[in-house]
């Protein structure tokens, strides 16, 4: 089925700019009427600022503060056919969004689906983690999903890929600032691994009810 386009809508694609703060791709401008030539010709005349292959930014939208425009492009990178994000931010860099502990790790760590396949290579340096989360396991920051504090403390105890120091501070600061709570780590939908994991690493920390979730 084709897509019908009655030609370029600025309001329509402004619609998606708002929603990833000034960003959009190849893929956005087509279902506002954006043909491939004019998608070249704005490029070309400057309003549009290439970042990567099919996703662009309009120069003269503000920036939003404390925003990072490398987990968008990421997010932006990761759509599928459709024109929707597939990738969630995870791990060591979901660990720095929710300021859990001083590790934040290198590039942007982004979980995807085992389907997910990508021939082009994002701007930014992104390091894939396969995988079917739950939509109890996200949050939405508009821009970019990602993965809630527990999901992201239970996915690094899984990868084992930093030192448990940081893991020890993370679930400290988390439990502290009421970020993660007993109960949602007892009806936390997590394998019997995983919450042998999660046991281990709140006895750790001397939590009292670490053996009852």
């Amino acid at each position: 089925m084709h897509e019908t386009v009655k030609g370029p809508d600025f309001e329509k694609l402004t619609k998606h700019m708002n929603r990833f703060d000034g960003f959009f791709t190849s893929k956005h401008a087509r279902l506002s009427g954006y043909s491939v030539q004019n998608q070249s010709y704005h490029v070309k005349q400057g309003p549009w600022e290439k970042h990567g292959w099919g996703i662009f930014r309009y120069k003269y939208y503000p920036h939003l503060a404390n925003q990072r425009p490398d987990l968008i492009v990421a997010t932006l990178w990761s759509c599928g056919r459709a024109g929707h994000p597939q990738g969630v931010i995870s791990h060591d860099t979901a660990l720095s969004i929710h300021r859990l502990s001083t590790w934040s790790g290198q590039g942007v760590h982004m979980t995807v689906p085992k389907s997910f396949r990508r021939r082009s290579q994002c701007k930014y340096k992104v390091r894939l983690h396969y995988g079917e989360l739950d939509e109890t396991d996200i949050e939405d920051r508009e821009s970019f999903r990602v993965t809630t504090p527990l999901r992201t403390i239970v996915d690094l105890l899984i990868s084992n890929h930093i030192e448990s120091i940081h893991l020890v501070d993370a679930i400290n600061d988390a439990l502290r600032q009421k970020l993660i709570t007993f109960n949602e780590m007892k009806e936390a939908k997590l394998t019997p691994h995983e919450r042998e994991l999660l046991t281990a690493l709140l006895r750790r920390v001397n939590y009292s009810k670490a053996d009852d979730i």
